[in-house]
């Protein structure tokens, strides 16, 4: 039987893209920590409010579209995602159901 944990990591984005990969991310929450408004998959998210990339504790993988306002200063341009990862004993990214 092969030992399944799970690791906690985070990023930082203060950058416009419409191709955020998430790769096997467990309960990603990508909260804007900025000074201005972001776009995050269409909705507009203020300062300390917060968008659920999660689907119960299965790894989610997809793209998340993240739009910072063009007359934005990258100083206050800030949305930080935490999330976990499953790793197997070999330190592979694995599936909770393999």
């Amino acid at each position: 039987m092969v030992k399944i944990t799970a690791i906690l990591g985070n990023e930082v984005i203060r950058e416009s893209t419409d191709q955020y990969k998430i790769d096997g991310w467990v309960n990603a929450r990508f909260v804007n920590t900025g000074d201005a408004p972001v776009e995050i998959q269409g909705v507009i998210y203020n300062t300390n409010d917060w968008f659920d990339a999660s689907v119960g504790n299965a790894p989610v993988n997809d793209v998340i579209s993240i739009v910072f306002d063009k007359g934005t200063s990258f100083k206050n341009r800030k949305v930080v995602v935490n999330y976990g990862v499953y790793v197997s004993e070999d330190n592979s990214k694995t599936c909770i159901n393999e």
